[in-house]
C-alpha cells in the first residue's frame, strides 16, 4: 500500500506566494508598460477634452459635459484595452467585453425610453428646432422654453405651470416655434344684418383696425363669407407682430372692442339670433312669439 505523504500547510502556502512572486517579476516590465500606457492614455483624454472645449462647443453646459465625458471614457477605455493586450490578458479582455455586451443589451430595452430621450436632446441641442426663451406650442400646451435638459424640455405655460415635455415628443411630434415666426395672423367672425350697406360696413370695419397695435400694415382683409339665419356674416383678417406672448390675445380683444364701438357709432346692427315659437292658445289657433 502506497504511503500518503502530507505536506506541512506552511509550506504550501511559502510555495505559493513564491509562485507569485516569481509570475510576478516576469510580469513586472509589462505591468510598468501598461501602467505607463494607460497613463498616457488618461493624459491624451484630457487633452482632448480640452481641444474640444477650446475647437467645438454646444450651447449647452449640460451637453458640453457629456461629450467630453464620452471623449474622456472612450480614449481611456482604448487605454485599458491595450494595456490588457501587453499583459497577454486577451481571454480576460474578450470574457469581459462578452458580459458587457450582455448587460449593455438588457440595460438598452430596460431604459431605452431614457436613451431615447437622450439622444433627442443632444439632436435638438444641436439642430436647435428652438432655444431657451422661445415661444412653442406642442400638443395642448403653449408656453416660453425654460431649459433643454438632456430628457426634457422645460415649458412655463401662459398659465404659469411648468410642463416637462420629454424630448423624444419635441422631436417627433409637430412643435410650432412661435418666437421665429415673427408675425401671426389674427381672425375674428362678424354678423350685420340684412339691412345693413355692406360696403361701408368694410369700409368702416377697417378704417377702425388701420391703426392698431401691433398690426402689419395693408395687412386688413374683410370677406362676406354667408347669408346666415338673422344676419350677413364676414371674416377679418389681419396680422400683426408677435413680440411675445401678449401681443396675439391683445391684438384680438382691441378690435372687438373697436368692431362694436365703430358699430354703435354708425349705428350698424349686429343681429341676435331669430327663433319663432308657435304656442297653441285654448282654441287651438297657434300664437307665435318672437324671440
Amino acid at each position: 500500500m502506497d504511503k500518503i505523504e502530507f505536506k506541512s500547510p506552511i509550506n504550501l502556502l511559502m510555495n505559493k506566494i513564491t509562485s507569485w512572486f516569481e509570475a510576478f517579476i516576469l510580469i513586472l516590465p509589462n505591468l510598468l508598460i501598461a501602467t505607463l500606457v494607460i497613463f498616457a492614455f488618461i493624459m491624451a483624454s484630457k487633452a482632448a477634452a480640452r481641444v474640444y472645449c477650446k475647437v467645438t462647443r454646444i450651447d449647452n453646459s449640460a451637453v458640453n459635459r457629456l461629450i467630453e465625458s464620452m471623449i474622456r471614457i472612450f480614449i481611456i477605455t482604448l487605454g485599458v484595452v491595450t494595456a490588457l493586450g501587453i499583459l497577454s490578458l486577451d481571454k480576460a479582455l474578450t470574457s469581459v467585453l462578452a458580459g458587457a455586451g450582455v448587460v449593455g443589451l438588457a440595460l438598452g430595452f430596460a431604459f431605452q425610453e431614457i436613451i431615447s430621450n437622450f439622444i433627442c436632446g443632444v439632436i435638438i441641442t444641436i439642430k436647435k428646432p428652438y432655444v431657451e426663451g422661445d415661444i412653442v406650442q406642442i400638443d395642448n400646451f403653449v408656453g416660453t422654453v425654460d431649459r433643454i435638459n438632456l430628457r426634457t424640455t422645460d415649458i412655463t405655460t401662459f398659465e404659469g405651470l411648468d410642463v416637462l415635455i420629454p424630448n423624444k415628443d419635441m422631436f417627433t411630434k409637430p412643435v410650432t416655434n412661435l418666437t421665429k415666426t415673427a408675425r401671426r395672423r389674427v381672425e375674428l367672425k362678424v354678423g350685420v344684418s340684412y339691412s345693413e350697406d355692406l360696403r361701408k360696413v368694410e369700409r368702416l370695419v377697417k378704417e377702425a383696425l388701420k391703426d392698431l397695435p401691433d398690426l402689419i400694415q395693408d395687412t386688413i382683409d374683410v370677406f362676406y363669407s354667408e347669408f346666415a339665419d338673422s344676419s350677413i356674416n364676414f371674416n377679418v383678417y389681419f396680422w400683426v407682430n408677435f413680440p411675445g406672448n401678449g401681443a396675439f390675445p391683445r391684438s384680438k380683444h382691441e378690435a372687438v372692442m373697436r368692431i362694436k364701438e365703430t358699430f354703435d357709432a354708425h349705428e350698424i346692427t349686429i343681429p341676435f339670433p331669430m327663433r319663432t315659437l308657435e304656442i297653441k292658445n285654448s282654441t287651438g289657433a297657434p300664437t307665435e312669439l318672437i324671440d
